[in-house]
């Protein structure tokens, strides 16, 4: 697929988690929180049909209908976070599913939110998921991606920090991941060279700050982020093999809410500078300015 990932032929979605829990296991894994949990993204949007109907395996399910397949799966498979579980047009579908899977797991809007910050703050208000993956390249730029962050942390909206299909060698997704401190990273399987720059680029910087904690503190699907533990700029971080160093200059404009920028300021040990222009010396080569 488009992600790196591969898709053997199986006759339903159970069949394929069953063989992840399998493969977990003969890893020498525990499946679930305390060892390996499983996140699905099911791209629900792809097969809705234009009667509302999602086409799963044969059958035709409503929106209520989907929802209990996915409680079931929830029960049965050490599921804790589903990306577009409905259809990106099935707000109401939404709700429901919040109301009924989201004390237990993470459900993260992507084609729902498009990493926009006006449309996180509507499904907020509107009790609709309660996790946004983080595209920078599906919103734009820098600024607008620390916005629609800010929203989320502020409305106790966890974020997933993620690529896209089409992706390059380009590894600052894993510096916005760390330097973010949303502690979620979404790669895709580490099969091709533009997918295991992001985890090369997560050792780095680890083997630079072996100081820095990683993850989640808290894996609660829904939580304020405000007190995870976040990693502070690596202004220390030893240069590449290469001798270059790769420097972001992230151009946050107003207004970011007050909250989140005094939070931010604290993380990066008062980086956070009068001019809102926030320098971070990273280890890598090349240069790269978000605007």
């Amino acid at each position: 697929g488009d992600d790196g990932g591969f898709a053997p032929r199986l006759a339903a979605p159970e069949q394929a988690l069953r063989l992840v829990v399998m493969a977990i296991e003969l890893a020498d894994y525990e499946p679930g929180r305390d060892g390996v949990a499983i996140a699905l993204d099911a791209a629900a949007s792809q097969f809705r049909d234009r009667q509302g109907r999602y086409r799963l395996a044969g059958e035709k399910l409503t929106s209520h209908e989907m929802i209990e397949r996915y409680a079931e799966i929830t029960r049965r498979f050490p599921v804790w976070l589903i990306e577009d579980g409905l259809s990106e047009d099935d707000w109401d579908g939404w709700a429901d599913l919040t109301a009924g899977l989201g004390g237990r797991v993470q459900l993260a809007g992507d084609d729902i939110f498009v990493t926009n910050p006006k449309i996180i703050a509507d499904a907020i208000g509107r009790g609709v998921g309660n996790a946004a993956v983080i595209k920078v390249n599906q919103i734009g730029t820098v600024t607008e991606t620390l916005e629609a962050m800010a929203v989320c942390r502020d409305g106790g909206y966890a974020q997933l920090v993620s690529h896209r299909s089409g992706e390059t060698p380009d590894a600052f997704i894993a510096d916005l991941a760390v330097g973010s401190g949303c502690g979620q990273l979404k790669a895709g399987a580490p099969a091709r060279g533009e997918r295991v720059a992001k985890y090369n680029r997560l050792l780095e910087i680890a083997g630079s700050r072996p100081d820095l904690p990683y993850g989640l503190a808290d894996l609660s699907p829904v939580r304020p982020l405000h007190g995870a533990q976040v990693h502070p700029p690596p202004s220390s971080c030893e240069p590449t093999a290469a001798g270059g160093h790769r420097k972001y200059e992230l151009t946050i404009k107003d207004p970011l809410p007050t909250s989140f920028r005094e939070d931010l300021n604290h993380r990066l040990g008062g980086w956070l500078e009068e001019d809102k222009a926030l320098s971070l010396a990273m280890g890598a080569v090349g240069h790269r300015r978000g605007t």
